[in-house]
C-alpha cells in the first residue's frame, strides 16, 4: 500500500471532498431543508385529518381503524 497516497487523500476526506474533489456527503443545510419539507408536507395532511375528524367525528369501526394506523406511525417514527 502507498502510504504517499493515502496520507494526500486524508486532508481531502477530512475536509468532506473525496478524492475525485466533489462532496462526499450531502450538507446538513441539505438535510435540514429536505427534512422541515418532508415534515411540512405530513404536517399538511394530520392537519387535514384532524379538520375532517372534526366535521365528521368516525365511526367506532374507523376510529379503531384509525387508531391502528396511528399507533403504526407513532412507533415507526420512534
Amino acid at each position: 500500500m502507498d502510504d504517499g497516497l493515502i496520507s494526500q487523500q486524508q486532508p481531502q476526506l477530512a475536509m468532506g471532498n473525496s478524492i475525485l474533489g466533489g462532496p462526499a456527503r450531502e450538507k446538513a443545510q441539505t438535510i435540514v431543508e429536505n427534512m422541515a419539507a418532508r415534515h411540512e408536507s405530513q404536517l399538511l395532511a394530520w392537519k387535514w385529518l384532524k379538520q375532517a375528524m372534526k366535521a365528521i367525528p368516525p365511526t367506532d369501526a374507523e376510529e379503531a381503524a384509525l387508531w391502528e394506523l396511528v399507533s403504526r406511525v407513532r412507533h415507526e417514527r420512534y
